[in-house]
C-alpha cells in the first residue's frame, strides 16, 4: 500500500545566508531571560547527537507541546523525489521529556554558531525562548520550535502514513527511519516515555521487514 497523503510539489531547500542566521541568532540571544545562563532544549537528535560538551545537562519537561515529525525534509534524510519526515515540537496539550543542556561560557560563541547553522539553516524552526521544568528547578531555554508558515511544514500526518513514508526515504544522511531508531534508543536509555514514537518505530520495522 503506498502513501496516499499528497507530497506538495514545491519542496525546496533554501539555506538562509550566514548575515540572516547571525542576525537571528543576535536577535534571539538579546531575549534571553538570563544572558548569564544559556540553556537548551534537546527533543529529538539533540539528544542522541548534541556535538558539543554542557556545562550541566538535566532531564527536563517542555510544557503545553508534543514531538511531531511534521515537516518535509529534502536533504539529509529524503531528497527532493522521495522526502522524508523531519521532527520538531509543535504547540498542544501533552508535554515533551527531553534534556536540557545549560551552555558552558567558554567557547559559548562557537556552540550558538554551530546550533544554528545545525537548526536554523532554513527556517524550518523558530527559535524561541521557553520554560523547562526539572527536578532541580525551572530554567529557561532555546526550543526549536515548528515554523508551521515554511513551505516545507507538513502538519500532522497519521501514523501509518508517517511509518510508510519514514520507510521509503532516504538522503546523505541515511534513511529517514534511522533518525527514529537512534531516538528510541535514547527514549529507553534515559527512561523516558513516548509511546506514540515507540510505536511508530515499531510500525516502521514491520514494513521494513516485510519489504526485506
Amino acid at each position: 500500500m503506498e502513501p496516499t497523503i499528497e507530497i506538495p510539489d514545491d519542496l525546496c531547500f533554501v539555506p538562509w545566508s550566514d548575515e540572516r542566521r547571525r542576525t537571528h541568532l543576535e536577535e534571539t540571544l538579546a531575549q534571553a531571560p538570563d544572558p548569564d545562563g544559556i540553556w537548551v532544549f534537546g527533543y529529538g537528535s539533540l539528544i542522541w547527537d548534541p556535538r558539543f560538551e554542557p556545562l550541566e545537562t538535566r532531564i527536563a519537561k517542555l510544557d503545553a507541546h508534543r514531538r511531531s515529525f511534521c515537516f518535509w525534509t529534502t536533504i539529509g534524510r529524503g531528497t527532493p523525489e522521495q522526502p522524508g519526515l523531519g521532527l520538531a515540537v509543535v504547540p498542544g496539550e501533552d508535554s515533551v521529556d527531553g534534556l536540557a543542556y545549560l551552555l558552558d561560557p567558554n567557547g559559548l560563541d562557537d556552540v550558538l554558531e554551530a546550533l544554528w547553522l545545525r537548526e536554523m539553516r532554513a527556517g524550518v524552526y523558530h527559535a524561541e525562548w521557553k520554560r523547562m521544568r526539572t527536578s532541580e528547578g525551572d530554567v529557561h531555554g532555546i526550543v526549536y520550535v515548528a515554523n508551521e508558515s515554511h513551505p516545507n511544514f507538513a502538519g500532522d500526518i497519521p501514523l501509518e502514513e508517517q511509518a510508510r513514508i519514514m520507510s521509503k526515504a532516504k538522503g546523505s544522511r541515511g534513511w529517514s527511519y534511522e533518525y527514529l531508531e537512534n531516538l528510541v534508543q535514547e527514549f529507553e536509555r534515559l527512561g523516558i516515555d513516548d509511546p506514540y514514537h515507540a510505536a511508530l518505530y515499531d510500525r516502521i520495522m514491520e514494513i521494513v521487514g516485510v519489504r526485506g
